[in-house]
């Protein structure tokens, strides 16, 4: 019976341990994963930090060519889009009314020298006439203010003549500078007013081969722009071209819309294909600082943490930050590598000078060339073993074991 109880036991401990260690392997299976870290190389490039913004594009200047006098625009020259150059008629007001007060004004500018001329004699006489005493002096004085008083109906008669020649020249519009008819606002027929405000007839933009962008820059980027900064820009009609520009302005008057501040940045483009049209929005990039030849790395190799113990956890700095470096023969020796996942790997606080969104330049005493920067992590599930779950059962008393 001893023997047989011995025997009992020790066949079952061996059954139990069997089911226990069935279990554990199944276990390990399906919740064990193989971890790939994306890495790159630590190099040299050249990061831009650039403000971006969007604008729209105007003719660098813009007139508005209205008129000085009211009539019946008779004639028009020039259509949309038409190329003017300097003085040239591009309209013609009716003129028949501006004649009139032209003749009107040469009749009455005769008829003021009419009267000077006899008021002239009747003063000629007088004088003689006071020198011999003839007459007295409030007489003399009299005749004396008559004359001034005909010598400055002359010269009001030749100011009104003046002013009626004048506007006859103004009903001819004429261009003020080269430019393209970029707006036609009369037609033929029409009756324009001249009031305080100045209708406008036309709106000739200058030479269509130089541009502006006028941009919007918000309150916390204006500090960075300077005059004769390179600008590079889009539009929507040629997304994948790249156009240039310069700052030539920074207008200190400030915009409030909805509570931001913005303030205007007007940029110099060349147009020289005249692929820019007025009215088209620039999204635009002002390059405002560029450090080349520096350690680059990824954006992600600055936010990757392997949690490993508390040096993972970035520096409240945000110019000081954490990157993960892959042990190697670049490192020194009194590194202290950590076995993360199946890898070898330390952690380095790196200083952040500068990043464009994309890329950060990095400082580091320890930073050479060609080390393994960890940017992320990849995870890969192990395959499920195929077939039935074991089943780890408690083990039976042998048959010849006591009650």
């Amino acid at each position: 019976m001893k023997r047989g109880l011995k025997i009992g036991l020790i066949v079952g401990s061996i059954v139990l341990a069997a089911g226990g260690i069935g279990g554990y392997i199944y276990w390990s299976n399906i919740q064990s994963e193989k971890v790939h870290y994306s890495t790159v190389e630590l190099k040299r490039g050249d990061i831009i930090y650039g403000i971006t913004a969007t604008g729209n594009l105007n003719d660098s200047l813009v007139i508005n060519v209205g008129t000085q006098v009211s009539g019946i625009i008779s004639q028009i020259f020039v259509d949309f889009n038409d190329t003017v150059k300097p003085g040239q008629v591009i309209a013609m007001i009716d003129t028949v009314p501006l004649a009139t007060e032209v003749t009107n004004a040469v009749a009455a500018l005769y008829k003021a020298r009419a009267a000077l001329h006899q008021q002239d004699k009747e003063f000629a006489r007088y004088k003689e006439l006071l020198a011999r005493k003839a007459v007295n002096q409030s007489d003399y004085d009299i005749q004396e203010a008559s004359y001034g008083a005909a010598l400055s109906a002359v010269e009001s008669a030749q100011a009104d003549y003046q002013r009626a020649k004048t506007n006859l020249g103004y009903a001819t519009i004429r261009a003020p500078i080269r430019g393209i008819v970029i707006n036609r606002a009369v037609t033929v027929g029409q009756t324009v007013a001249s009031s305080f405000n100045t209708p406008t007839l036309f709106s000739i933009g200058n030479d269509p081969h130089i541009m502006q962008v006028t941009a919007s820059i918000d309150e916390a980027d204006i500090g960075w722009l300077k005059q004769d900064q390179d600008v590079d820009f889009t539009v929507e009609t040629y997304p994948d071209r790249i156009y240039k520009g310069k700052v030539f302005q920074v207008r200190l008057q400030s915009i409030m819309n909805q509570n931001v501040v913005t303030y205007n940045v007007m940029i110099n483009v060349r147009n020289g294909d005249l692929s820019l049209i007025p009215g088209m929005t620039a999204t635009l990039t002002v390059k405002v600082k560029e450090h080349k030849n520096v350690l680059v790395v990824p954006m992600t190799a600055l936010l990757f943490n392997a949690n490993a113990n508390d040096s993972a956890v970035p520096s409240a700095d945000h110019n000081k930050q954490t990157i993960w470096i892959l042990c190697d023969s670049m490192m020194k020796a009194d590194h202290k590598c950590m076995d993360i996942k199946g890898h070898s790997m330390y952690c380095d606080t790196v200083k952040r000078v500068m990043d464009d969104g994309v890329m950060a330049e990095i400082e580091g005493s320890d930073l050479r060339e060609g080390m393994k920067i960890v940017t992320g992590i990849i995870k890969v599930q192990a395959k499920k073993t195929k077939g039935l779950m074991p089943v780890t059962t408690a083990p039976q008393r042998p048959r010849n074991s006591p009650h």
